[in-house]
């Protein structure tokens, strides 16, 4: 019984870890594409491309962290 229940809590875990995989590629690929629409614009000054990737890469950040806070916190209990 009990190593039925920790096999249950691996598998999903393993299934939160892919998930979380899977949503951070998205966003990734998103940031990425809306950083080339804005490279495409010409009239777009650097500095302002520049912000925007920064700020990108702060939610970036934000995101990744907090999905591994998530993951300590379900390994934990």
């Amino acid at each position: 019984m009990f190593i039925s229940i920790i096999h249950m809590n691996m598998r999903s875990d393993v299934i939160f870890m892919i998930v979380s995989y899977y949503v951070m590629t998205m966003i990734m690929k998103c940031s990425f594409s809306f950083f080339i629409t804005l490279r495409n614009i010409a009239f777009i000054r650097i500095s302002t491309i520049v912000l925007i990737t920064i700020i990108m890469m702060l939610i970036l950040v934000v995101i990744f962290t907090s999905i591994i806070i998530m993951f300590i916190m379900r390994m934990n209990t």
